[in-house]
């Protein structure tokens, strides 16, 4: 399929984490369903699906699309933020506006509870711009037992 129209992507920021906005400019307006493939080009299991990363192509759904001045705009959700990686190049495939292009994959907030950050099998995203590691304060030095102290000597008796 020919390349048509600029791929973007960007966080879905009307939503919770785990949302995106994927956006094609310069598209006829779709004919038929829309339905969206992607792939990725560094490992055996590189096309998306429903549960994650596997080798059979797979045509997913997004979770709502727009169509408005030669823009096409679908929403996805954390089935596929949560999956792919920061910076992974892939490809997205638009069958009903004939479109087909690579971007690297940017940083979108993953979904909350996703498992993002820590290592999984695979399915789920990790984050390569993770947050500094967290350093421990150090401990307040333990207080000082403060000396005994002395009884008050007695009063001195008074000059006459």
């Amino acid at each position: 399929m020919p390349e048509r129209g600029r791929l973007s992507i960007r966080e879905d920021r009307t939503r919770p984490g785990g949302h995106a906005i994927v956006r094609i400019a310069g598209v006829q307006k779709p004919s038929k369903a829309i339905v969206f493939l992607v792939r990725r080009f560094d490992e055996a299991k590189n096309n998306l699906g429903p549960e994650g990363w596997q080798g059979p192509e797979a045509k997913l759904k997004p979770i709502a699309h727009r169509f408005e001045n030669g823009i096409l705009q679908l929403q996805v959700g954390p089935e596929v933020v949560d999956r792919i990686e920061v910076g992974t190049p892939v490809e997205f495939e638009i069958p009903a506006v004939d479109f087909r292009d690579s971007v690297h994959w940017p940083d979108i907030p993953p979904s909350v509870g996703s498992g993002a950050g820590r290592r999984s099998v695979g399915t789920m995203r990790r984050r390569r711009a993770a947050a500094a590691p967290e350093v421990a304060e150090p401990a307040a030095p333990e207080p000082q037992p403060e000396p005994p102290r002395q009884p008050a000597p007695p009063p001195r008796p008074e000059p006459p």
